[in-house]
Order: C-alpha cells, then structure tokens, then sequence
C-alpha cells in the first residue's frame, strides 16, 4: 500500500516536472461527515452490534498544485492535519424516542445511558490528479473531476466515557480509555473521488470549493469496532500561482 502511494508521489513529479505546468500554493480547509457500522466487540453491548453511528471530520491542508498550461489537468501533493469525532452509544436516539414513548404507558424511562467519545488526530499526505471537464473558458471558471490519495498517520488520540446508567469506578473508566486508545489505526489510506470547482479572484487567485461524494478507506479506522468507513467532505480552498 505504501509502496504504491510513494510510485504514484514519483509518478505525478515526473509528469509535472516534463510538462509545462503553472505552480500553485493551496490552503484548503474543510469538514466530513463518516458513517460507521459496528462490528461484535466485547464493549459494545450485543444489540448495537451491525448499528450505524456517525462521526466528524475537520481537515486543513496545504497543497502545491501542478496545472499544466492548457488547463486540462491538475496534479496536487502537500501535507496536514486532521481530526475525527467518533460517539459510540450504548442506545442511539431511535431507541430513546421509543423509550420516553413507552414512559407514557408506565413501561419506560429506564434506557441505560453510554457514550464513548473518541477523538483522533492524524497528519495527511494527501496526492491527487483531476481532469478538467470545462476548457471552454479555462482563464475564468474551471471544473476538474479527480481522485486523491490520502495517507494518514495517527499523532494523538483522547477518549472521554459519559455512562451515568453505570457505577463505574475511577479505575474502571481509565481501563475503558486505554483499551479504545489502543483501537486507534496508526495509519490507514484513504480514496477521494472529487469535484473540484476553480474561480478567480484576482489575476494569479483562484478559489475553490470541492465536494466529496464519498470516500473510503482501505481498513477501520477504530481496530475491532466498526467495518471500514464511508465519508462525505466538503473544503474551500484558494490558490495563489507563483510562476
């Protein structure tokens, strides 16, 4: 896996660097939304078991573009940051609704409460080509499709438990964190189709705002708790030419 990202990195270098390209700096920043499915795990009670949960994502990155002169592709490589928000509850809100309903006729209100909130940071090396779908006008507007390939790497990670349905003792609820901390993937690979659309602002400044439909990862990104994720992100991002 990482042999085929480091060929790809060499790969997008050797055609920028052969073509007559216009060099680029892009801050981008943007969020995510990621959906989960549970798999069977010894902390999570059995009829969560296939559930859905979802979760968060806020990145920021900074990308040197490569777009060759007649505007019809974009290679990008750079680096930075994310993090994610995943809640795992021992009963989501569907099982509340239906509990606080039964409450009206004397046979609900004792739904235990767990949630289990796990926050990761990873360090992005994301890589990517688009193909520019409009070259009709290329100098004002420009809509590219593409993929990225995005490895991350695991830098922190805190687990905070809320479970007031439990008597858990101080000691408890530390084992608890240490084994969900363990869970965390060191590093996974992530696949990013997108659509990327390219405005100016000035003569040498672009905006852009892009759109993930879905992305997908080669393996969980919590070990043992979920089946490989799915994510929708969204970024906005300006490039500033530099040649």
């Amino acid at each position: 896996m990482k042999h085929t990202l480091i060929t790809f990195i060499h790969l997008l270098f050797f055609i920028s660097l052969n073509a007559q390209t216009k060099l680029e700096l892009k801050p981008e920043a943007g969020i995510g939304f990621v959906l989960y499915s549970f798999t069977s795990d010894s902390l999570i009670p059995p009829n969560r078991t296939n559930g859905l949960s979802t979760g968060s994502t806020g990145f920021v990155n900074i990308r040197i573009n490569f777009q060759t002169s007649d505007y019809k592709w974009l290679f990008s490589t750079g680096t930075g940051i994310t993090t994610n928000r995943t809640v795992l509850r021992e009963n989501n809100g569907f099982d509340r609704f239906f509990d606080q309903l039964l409450l009206i006729y004397g046979s609900g209100g004792d739904l235990p409460t767990k949630n289990i909130l796990i926050k990761y940071q990873n360090i992005n090396l994301p890589v990517g080509v688009a193909y520019n779908l409009n070259r009709k006008n290329p100098g004002n507007f420009q809509s590219y499709f593409g993929i990225d390939a995005v490895l991350q790497f695991n830098i922190g990670k805190q687990v905070n438990i809320h479970a007031p349905s439990y008597n858990y003792t101080a000691a408890e609820i530390k084992q608890m964190s240490e084994e969900y901390k363990e869970r965390v993937e060191p590093f996974v690979l992530m696949l990013m189709p997108k659509f990327e659309f390219r405005t100016n602002l000035q003569k040498k400044t672009r905006h852009s705002f892009i759109i993930s439909p879905f992305s997908v990862y080669n393996q969980s990104q919590l070990k043992g708790l979920t089946v490989k994720p799915v994510a929708i992100q969204m970024a906005y991002a300006v490039s500033f030419q530099l040649n």
